[in-house]
């Protein structure tokens, strides 16, 4: 039996911007679904109930979801997008963890300062090899391309401030493996694929 050869390298036609986009979005939603700081509006359910918790440095409490049951299951959601070791890293940040073959999570103590940003959006792509690096801006509040409008956000940050996603080829597909070692909540948050949009033209 002859073994399937698998490509070490992404076709040569590929578009970066169109790939970069789109993982960019597939990103934000995993982050709203399952990563943002209001445990209330994750897609999955946190028992609050105090007599349900675990304490182990932190409160964890009790998932209750039909489909994700223990760490395993989410982790094999997050590795359809994300390296083995980025998904690692993203759910311990976000502390999920099993108890008893049950999944839980603890309160995260993170702000959400990047919920009051006007927006980042993709600056540009290079691609070397099998690494794509996608440079992002998260737009500041004197950049003059956009009426950011001060009673509505809080402008930050006060410039421009540009952050790179890695995605590596591998296995026949992209995946993430970095998000520019922290601004996760960034993308997740505020990613503006108009804008990216807009500026192709």
């Amino acid at each position: 039996m002859l073994k399937q050869r698998i490509s070490v390298s992404p076709p040569a036609e590929t578009d970066c911007l169109e790939v970069a986009d789109k993982y960019a979005q597939a990103f934000q939603s995993l982050f709203l679904k399952y990563l943002q700081f209001e445990t209330e509006e994750l897609s999955v359910k946190v028992n609050k109930d105090p007599s349900d918790r675990i304490t182990d440095i932190f409160f964890y409490y009790p998932v209750v979801d039909d489909e994700v049951k223990c760490y395993s299951d989410l982790k094999n959601i997050f590795v359809e997008l994300c390296t083995d070791e980025y998904a690692e890293e993203l759910l311990n940040s976000a502390l999920y963890r099993d108890f008893n073959n049950a999944l839980y999570k603890a309160d995260s103590e993170k702000g959400t300062a990047a919920k009051a940003a006007f927006g980042c959006y993709i600056n540009g792509c290079a691609l070397d090899g099998n690494k794509m690096t996608v440079d992002f801006i998260n737009i500041g509040a004197d950049n003059k391309n956009f009426d950011i409008g001060e009673e509505i956000y809080d402008r930050y940050p006060a410039h421009d401030m540009h952050f790179n996603m890695t995605l590596v080829w591998k296995n026949e597909m992209w995946l993430i493996s970095d998000c520019g070692g922290g601004y996760e909540d960034i993308i997740g948050y505020k990613y503006r694929p108009d804008i990216t949009e807009s500026m192709k033209q």
